[in-house]
């Protein structure tokens, strides 16, 4: 899931991506966001158990922030807290 944020002039300020599966996946979604300079904050429903494989976010290094473990609140909160 994508949100766009459009500020003036139709340019968009910001990202908020729920990447799922392809958190421990895509070095493509990760190479993206690197070479973007539009802010980008990934969420996450749940939370991660850390020292899991799967678990090992390859977006949170190149992203401004996370969220996560709030459910479907954390695309709320994230709009509230922006």
């Amino acid at each position: 899931m994508w949100i766009l944020f459009k500020g003036a002039k139709n340019k968009v300020d910001g990202i908020l991506i729920n990447p799922a599966a392809y958190t421990h996946t895509s070095v493509a979604i990760r190479d993206a966001i690197a070479a973007s300079d539009v802010i980008v904050v990934e969420v996450h429903l749940s939370i991660f158990i850390p020292g899991r494989v799967q678990d090992k976010s390859l977006i949170s290094p190149v992203a401004k922030g996370t969220i996560m473990g709030f459910g479907a609140k954390s695309y709320s909160w994230f709009i509230c807290h922006s």
